[in-house]
Parts: structure tokens; sequence; C-alpha cells
């Protein structure tokens, strides 16, 4: 039991370890599209009488649809890596769960482990696993925290 929980926290650290460069990647070039786009947007909420005075509905329409594509685009490869990244953790949970059932209904049928005792471990098993994917979840959480920080430094640095 304590092996499945060790290795399934090594599987956990190394997706993380693995995947994190590529959910700051994701997660900063959706902030930059981002900022592009509301930029975008203000700038024409702010020229509105002038957008209208000359008639220049269509040429800002066009201005704004591709920045909204662009960020449209970075959003779905963001999503794309952020359920990579779920996908993963998932798996390693469901083969985690596969190991305990296999290992702990084996220890049942010879005798050496009783139903309650296993349901006791099975339950303290998924208490320290959802605490495992807490910080798994926290990880990806830092690393979109990591992008904006960044961003702001080279606001900063300008």
């Amino acid at each position: 039991m304590l092996v499945i929980i060790l290795i399934s926290s090594v599987f956990y650290f190394a997706s993380y370890q693995f995947g994190k460069k590529y959910i700051y990647i994701a997660s900063y070039h959706t902030k930059e599209a981002q900022a592009h786009f509301f930029s975008s947007l203000y700038e024409q909420f702010s020229s509105i009488e002038f957008i209208k005075l000359y008639a220049l509905e269509e040429t800002f329409i066009l201005r704004i649809k591709k920045h909204f594509h662009n960020l449209l685009s970075k959003i779905l490869k963001q999503q794309k890596v952020t359920y990579s990244f779920t996908a993963l953790e998932n798996l390693v949970n469901i083969c985690a769960q596969i190991a305990l059932f296999l290992s702990g209904g084996s220890l049942v049928f010879k005798g050496q482990l009783t139903i309650g005792s296993f349901t006791v471990l099975a339950s303290y098993y998924n208490i320290i696993m959802n605490s495992v994917r807490y910080f798994f979840n926290l990880g990806s959480q830092i690393q979109d925290a990591c992008s904006s920080c960044e961003r702001l430094k080279l606001l900063v640095e300008e």
C-alpha cells in the first residue's frame, strides 16, 4: 500500500515536472493575446465617435476580428495543454487505483486482510492522494501566476 502511494506520488511529481513548462508557455501566450485583444477593444471604444464620423467601422471590425481570432487560438491551445495535464493526472490516479485493488484484493482472497481493513486502507489512500492531487493542481496554478509575473516584470523593465 505504501509502495503504491510512493510510486503514484513520484509519477505525479514527474508528470508535473514534465508539463509545467507547457502550462507556463500556454498561459503566457494566452495572457499576451488577451492583452492585445482588450487593448484593441478599448481603443475602439475610446474612438467610437471618430470611427462613426469617418465611417471606419469595417476597418476597425477587421482589426478586432484579427485580435479575437488570435485570442481564440491561444485559448484553445491553453485548453488543450490543461486538458492533457488533467488527463495525465487521471491516468496516474487510475493506474494507482488498479494497483491498489489488485494488491488489496489478492490479500483479501488469501485471508491476510479483511474486507473492512481493505476498505479503511482504500479510504486512507484516497485521502492521501487527494492531498497529492491538490498540490498537483496548485503547481498548475503557480505556473499560471508565474506567467503573469513575467509579463509584469517585462512591463516594468520597459
